[in-house]
Protein backbone atom coordinates (compact mmCIF):
# COMPACT_ATOMS: atom_id res chain seq x y z
CA UNK A 1 0.00 0.00 0.00
CA UNK A 2 2.86 2.28 0.89
CA UNK A 3 4.16 2.02 -2.48
CA UNK A 4 1.21 2.52 -4.39
CA UNK A 5 0.86 6.09 -2.17
CA UNK A 6 4.64 6.86 -2.97
CA UNK A 7 3.93 6.27 -6.78
CA UNK A 8 2.45 9.67 -7.60
CA UNK A 9 4.77 11.76 -5.54
CA UNK A 10 8.21 10.23 -6.16
CA UNK A 11 6.92 11.14 -9.92
CA UNK A 12 5.96 14.90 -8.97
CA UNK A 13 9.96 15.03 -7.22
CA UNK A 14 11.58 14.27 -10.28
CA UNK A 15 9.49 16.50 -12.36
CA UNK A 16 10.10 19.02 -9.73
CA UNK A 17 13.77 18.46 -10.03
CA UNK A 18 14.20 18.19 -13.73
CA UNK A 19 12.31 21.56 -13.77
CA UNK A 20 15.21 23.18 -11.21
CA UNK A 21 17.69 21.41 -13.36
CA UNK A 22 16.25 23.50 -16.53
CA UNK A 23 15.95 26.63 -14.79
CA UNK A 24 19.39 26.50 -13.11
CA UNK A 25 21.14 25.66 -16.76
CA UNK A 26 18.94 28.28 -18.69
CA UNK A 27 20.21 30.96 -16.04
CA UNK A 28 23.33 29.94 -16.23
CA UNK A 29 23.50 30.42 -20.05
CA UNK A 30 22.20 34.02 -20.13
CA UNK A 31 24.54 34.95 -17.81
CA UNK A 32 27.42 33.27 -20.05
CA UNK A 33 26.26 35.00 -22.81
CA UNK A 34 25.03 38.71 -20.69
CA UNK A 35 29.08 38.06 -19.90
CA UNK A 36 30.48 37.87 -23.66
CA UNK A 37 27.75 40.34 -24.98
CA UNK A 38 29.70 42.95 -22.76
CA UNK A 39 33.20 41.96 -23.43
CA UNK A 40 31.96 42.24 -27.28
CA UNK A 41 30.28 45.30 -27.14
CA UNK A 42 32.21 48.39 -28.39
CA UNK A 43 33.95 50.47 -25.92
CA UNK A 44 33.26 54.19 -25.77
CA UNK A 45 35.94 56.53 -27.08
CA UNK A 46 37.81 58.83 -24.39
CA UNK A 47 37.27 62.17 -26.02
CA UNK A 48 40.63 63.34 -27.45
CA UNK A 49 42.30 67.05 -26.33
CA UNK A 50 43.97 68.28 -29.35
CA UNK A 51 45.48 70.98 -27.34
CA UNK A 52 47.40 68.03 -25.16
CA UNK A 53 47.80 65.52 -27.48
CA UNK A 54 48.55 66.59 -30.83
CA UNK A 55 52.51 68.71 -31.28
CA UNK A 56 55.11 68.65 -33.40
CA UNK A 57 58.35 66.84 -34.03
CA UNK A 58 61.31 68.38 -36.29
CA UNK A 59 65.29 67.72 -36.27
CA UNK A 60 67.68 70.13 -34.46
CA UNK A 61 70.88 71.75 -35.92
CA UNK A 62 72.66 68.99 -33.47
CA UNK A 63 70.34 65.80 -35.31
CA UNK A 64 68.71 64.65 -32.82
CA UNK A 65 64.31 65.21 -32.66
CA UNK A 66 62.54 67.49 -30.60
CA UNK A 67 58.66 67.31 -29.50
CA UNK A 68 57.39 70.54 -29.08
CA UNK A 69 53.45 69.47 -27.12
CA UNK A 70 51.02 71.46 -24.38
CA UNK A 71 51.74 68.42 -22.13
CA UNK A 72 54.51 68.11 -19.45
CA UNK A 73 53.53 64.90 -18.47
CA UNK A 74 54.87 62.88 -20.96
CA UNK A 75 57.52 60.12 -19.74
CA UNK A 76 60.67 58.77 -20.96
CA UNK A 77 59.21 55.47 -23.35
CA UNK A 78 55.78 56.99 -24.28
CA UNK A 79 54.98 56.16 -27.72
CA UNK A 80 54.01 58.33 -30.40
CA UNK A 81 52.56 58.04 -33.75
CA UNK A 82 53.85 60.36 -36.10
CA UNK A 83 52.36 61.96 -39.60
CA UNK A 84 54.13 63.65 -41.94
CA UNK A 85 52.22 64.66 -45.50
CA UNK A 86 53.53 67.22 -48.61
CA UNK A 87 53.36 70.70 -48.77
CA UNK A 88 51.37 70.93 -51.98
CA UNK A 89 49.29 67.93 -53.70
CA UNK A 90 51.40 66.02 -56.12
CA UNK A 91 52.60 62.68 -56.63
CA UNK A 92 54.68 62.10 -53.11
CA UNK A 93 52.86 60.32 -50.49
CA UNK A 94 51.83 60.47 -46.87
CA UNK A 95 53.77 58.86 -44.46
CA UNK A 96 52.93 57.78 -40.83
CA UNK A 97 55.74 57.26 -38.28
CA UNK A 98 56.22 55.50 -34.93
CA UNK A 99 58.71 56.79 -32.49
CA UNK A 100 58.80 57.46 -28.42
CA UNK A 101 59.95 60.20 -25.74
CA UNK A 102 63.41 59.67 -25.29
CA UNK A 103 64.11 62.72 -22.70
CA UNK A 104 62.41 65.98 -21.03
CA UNK A 105 63.95 69.01 -21.42
CA UNK A 106 63.75 71.73 -18.74
CA UNK A 107 64.61 74.11 -21.66
CA UNK A 108 62.58 74.32 -25.44
CA UNK A 109 64.37 72.12 -27.26
CA UNK A 110 63.73 74.69 -30.49
CA UNK A 111 63.09 78.09 -28.98
CA UNK A 112 62.36 79.71 -32.22
CA UNK A 113 59.02 77.52 -32.48
CA UNK A 114 58.31 76.85 -28.84
CA UNK A 115 54.75 78.37 -27.45
CA UNK A 116 54.91 79.91 -24.44
CA UNK A 117 52.35 76.56 -22.65
CA UNK A 118 54.84 73.95 -25.06
CA UNK A 119 56.67 71.30 -22.88
CA UNK A 120 59.92 69.66 -24.90
CA UNK A 121 61.13 66.57 -24.84
CA UNK A 122 63.80 64.61 -26.87
CA UNK A 123 62.10 61.44 -29.41
CA UNK A 124 63.75 58.44 -30.80
CA UNK A 125 64.65 59.42 -34.37
CA UNK A 126 65.98 56.50 -35.91
CA UNK A 127 63.26 55.94 -38.34
CA UNK A 128 62.80 59.90 -39.11
CA UNK A 129 63.83 62.06 -41.92
CA UNK A 130 66.10 65.75 -41.64
CA UNK A 131 64.12 68.52 -42.81
CA UNK A 132 60.23 67.12 -42.66
CA UNK A 133 58.59 68.41 -39.93
CA UNK A 134 56.09 65.80 -38.28
CA UNK A 135 52.66 66.06 -36.61
CA UNK A 136 53.08 64.27 -33.52
CA UNK A 137 50.27 62.39 -31.68
CA UNK A 138 50.36 61.05 -28.00
CA UNK A 139 48.05 59.31 -26.16
CA UNK A 140 47.68 55.92 -27.49
CA UNK A 141 44.36 56.82 -29.16
CA UNK A 142 45.73 57.66 -32.97
CA UNK A 143 44.24 55.27 -35.54
CA UNK A 144 46.20 55.81 -39.04
CA UNK A 145 46.19 54.38 -42.25
CA UNK A 146 47.41 55.20 -46.04
CA UNK A 147 44.73 55.32 -48.40
CA UNK A 148 46.01 56.36 -52.27
CA UNK A 149 48.88 58.54 -50.81
CA UNK A 150 46.70 59.72 -48.14
CA UNK A 151 47.14 59.75 -44.47
CA UNK A 152 43.64 59.19 -42.84
CA UNK A 153 42.65 58.85 -39.34
CA UNK A 154 40.39 58.61 -36.57
CA UNK A 155 41.16 60.53 -32.87
CA UNK A 156 39.18 59.90 -30.15
CA UNK A 157 36.81 58.33 -32.69
CA UNK A 158 36.19 61.01 -34.76
CA UNK A 159 37.42 61.14 -38.46
CA UNK A 160 40.53 63.70 -39.43
CA UNK A 161 42.81 64.79 -42.17
CA UNK A 162 45.91 66.32 -41.85
CA UNK A 163 47.37 69.18 -44.64
CA UNK A 164 50.88 71.36 -44.42
CA UNK A 165 51.64 73.90 -46.79
CA UNK A 166 54.18 76.53 -47.08
CA UNK A 167 53.76 80.59 -46.62
CA UNK A 168 56.75 82.54 -47.06
CA UNK A 169 58.78 81.65 -44.11
CA UNK A 170 57.55 78.43 -42.44
CA UNK A 171 54.30 75.59 -43.19
CA UNK A 172 50.97 75.86 -41.69
CA UNK A 173 49.92 72.11 -40.22
CA UNK A 174 46.27 71.76 -40.03
CA UNK A 175 44.14 68.55 -38.51
CA UNK A 176 40.60 68.81 -40.03
CA UNK A 177 37.54 67.13 -39.02
CA UNK A 178 36.64 65.02 -42.36
CA UNK A 179 38.36 66.38 -45.43
CA UNK A 180 41.46 68.48 -45.37
CA UNK A 181 40.24 72.04 -46.31
CA UNK A 182 36.73 71.79 -46.01
CA UNK A 183 35.92 70.03 -42.59
CA UNK A 184 36.01 71.83 -39.25
CA UNK A 185 39.61 72.77 -38.12
CA UNK A 186 40.29 70.94 -35.01
CA UNK A 187 43.92 71.77 -34.72
CA UNK A 188 46.72 74.77 -35.89
CA UNK A 189 49.81 75.13 -35.86
CA UNK A 190 52.83 77.61 -37.50
CA UNK A 191 56.12 76.43 -37.68
CA UNK A 192 58.84 78.77 -38.38
CA UNK A 193 61.48 77.90 -40.95
CA UNK A 194 64.13 80.54 -41.19
CA UNK A 195 63.94 81.08 -44.85
CA UNK A 196 62.56 81.91 -47.57
CA UNK A 197 60.44 79.14 -49.49
CA UNK A 198 57.34 79.23 -52.22
CA UNK A 199 53.92 79.58 -50.83
CA UNK A 200 51.28 77.12 -51.53
CA UNK A 201 48.73 78.03 -48.58
CA UNK A 202 45.08 79.27 -49.02
CA UNK A 203 43.63 81.77 -46.45
CA UNK A 204 41.74 78.58 -45.06
CA UNK A 205 45.27 77.18 -44.08
CA UNK A 206 46.40 80.29 -42.11
CA UNK A 207 43.53 80.63 -40.23
CA UNK A 208 43.58 79.94 -36.70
Amino acid sequence: MRREHNGPAVKIIVRVKTRVRAIFWLILLLNHAAVFGAADAPRPQRRFDFARGVGIVAARQGGDYCLLIQNSSLKPGDGLALVWVPLADGTQPGETRHSRVSAGLKQPCDAANAAAADASYLVDGGNLENGKVYFALAGNQASLKLRQGQVEGRLGGRPVAFSACASTEGIHLNIWMGTARTGRKLWHRYYYLGYDVEPTCTDVDSKE
